[in-house]
């Protein structure tokens, strides 16, 4: 399954940061349902999530260039380093956007 960082996550663990994030985006919904959110806490949990995404976006960038570099490697040795080292990055950047979105959604009860 490609997702995107160029479908280089093992799929039970990226599953796994996809339901943690479903979790997230669920427990915001409910957090707004009962209005325990203020406007300004809302605002501060968009921008963590605006530059969580950014920071995917960036890093989903490098993997591509990344790629781009370990496909001009001389040896398979080589590729491999670079392509792990791009997808250790992608794994930790996943982890990040999945953690903002549950920091986001629990915000307002642990202001």
């Amino acid at each position: 399954m490609k997702n995107e960082f160029g479908g280089m996550f093992s799929q039970p663990r990226q599953n796994l940061l996809n339901a943690a994030s479903r979790v997230g985006e669920a427990s915001h919904q409910v957090l707004s349902t009962i209005g325990q959110e203020d406007e300004s806490s809302r605002e501060l949990q968009d921008i963590l999530l605006g530059l969580a995404k950014a920071v995917a976006n960036t890093t989903a960038a490098l993997v591509l260039k990344a790629k781009n570099i370990a496909a001009t490697c001389d040896d398979q040795a080589t590729q491999n380093k670079v392509i792990g080292a791009a997808t250790q990055c992608a794994l930790a950047t996943s982890q990040l956007v999945a953690c903002a979105k549950v920091r986001s959604a629990s915000g307002s009860s642990h202001s």
